[in-house]
């Protein structure tokens, strides 16, 4: 596939994902803020230089590109995943062994974490029977750690490296409560509602935007006719 063969006027400018195709097959995944920007990328003379000779041949095998729209980068990181894990293309497990990349682990607990491992660290770190759910794999760590960043802004969720139970030490107490008092957990530890904030999570990570946006829609419904009631019972 050449520069010629790519109508750039017809990619969208916003974020999405784009698949390389060679026919049905898709050879390659990605995920790009600006879609025509990125994908212009890979027609580069250099391009073998700056990526990899399996991206440069990935592009040169290919006969078209296609893609897939979405709302925000975050919904693409997500998406990209989920798509690769799907699709499993050639480009993508072998341009990087599957060992090194990475995924979200909601951990079976009480009061589930969220934290992130690598493919290599799953079976050592993670019994089967104690992963709630598992999510990825996503190619980029340092974008996924980013992403995190921002769920946890509206979801605050408990990424410890020990179980959140009454076993805790003193000193893993005193780091909870300190992350509690700054923002990064939950300030209270309500199973019911935090179990609404990992299923929330979950719901973002299936891809399953609207679903979620359904369940904090009837949320706050929920909360507002909470505070009509309590404020005319004053």
């Amino acid at each position: 596939m050449e520069r010629s063969d790519v109508d750039f006027s017809q990619v969208p400018d916003g974020p999405g994902i784009y698949f390389f195709r060679q026919g049905s097959e898709i050879l390659y995944i990605g995920k790009a803020t600006s879609l025509r920007d990125r994908v212009k990328s890979y027609f580069s003379k250099d391009l073998a230089a700056m990526r990899s000779p399996l991206v440069a041949k990935v592009i040169a095998d290919s006969s078209h590109i296609t893609w897939e729209e979405t709302d925000s980068v975050l919904d693409a990181l997500i998406l990209e995943a989920k798509r690769i894990k799907e699709h499993k293309p050639k480009g993508n497990t072998d341009e990087k062994d599957d060992k090194s990349f990475s995924y979200v682990v909601v951990t079976k607990e009480r009061f589930p974490r969220v934290l992130i491992a690598r493919e290599r660290e799953l079976s050592s770190q993670f019994p089967a029977d104690k992963i709630a759910h598992l999510f990825g794999p996503f190619p980029a760590g340092g974008t996924l750690k980013a992403a995190l960043k921002i769920i946890r802004k509206i979801f605050p969720f408990f990424d410890t490296r020990f179980p959140i139970d009454e076993r805790m030490s003193e000193a893993n107490a005193k780091t909870m409560r300190f992350n509690q008092v700054i923002g990064l957990f939950p300030k209270e530890l309500d199973e019911k509602a935090y179990k609404k904030t990992i299923r929330n999570i979950v719901l973002l990570f299936e891809a399953r935007k609207k679903t979620l946006l359904k369940t904090l829609d009837r949320e706050m419904k929920k909360a507002a006719r909470e505070q009509k009631f309590e404020e005319a019972g004053v």
